[in-house]
């Protein structure tokens, strides 16, 4: 299990430069696959997002190839925030290295490892956001 739920959306602007979509394998990392459950059903109060094995590896990959430099470019909360990404409003006057260099990079690295490891074993992933 790998938790990002305050860091979730801002992750998936800085991999992909836009708030929901975004190109393919990078559009995965966060917020790609089949969502299996519409509007948090009663059983799990989450929606449920099924990224199959065969859609991992090339997000692995990608992540893998991608270092944090790349994208932290991206990193403008005010920007952000008139995006409507959740979060960026809380960053707006914090200090770049609070933000962007200490959380968004530590869950960036975190994502890195967690698709490896899941590449690596052929899993699937299933994601829960709500």
């Amino acid at each position: 299990m790998l938790p990002i739920a305050g860091t979730w959306q801002g992750l998936h602007y800085l991999i992909t430069g836009d708030p929901w979509e975004g190109p393919h394998p990078a559009a995965d990392v966060v917020c790609g696959g089949r969502l299996l459950t519409e509007d948090g059903t009663e059983e799990f109060g989450v929606d449920v997002i099924y990224l199959a094995p065969q859609r991992v590896k090339p997000a692995a990959d990608h992540l893998a190839a991608t270092d944090f430099r790349q994208i932290a470019g991206r990193y403008d909360p005010k920007q952000m925030a008139k995006l409507g990404i959740q979060g960026a409003d809380d960053w707006i006057g914090k200090p770049v290295e609070a933000v962007r260099d200490r959380d968004l990079r530590t869950a960036y690295e975190n994502l890195v490892g967690f698709f490896k490891a899941a590449a690596d074993e052929g899993q699937a992933i299933y994601k829960a956001m709500g």
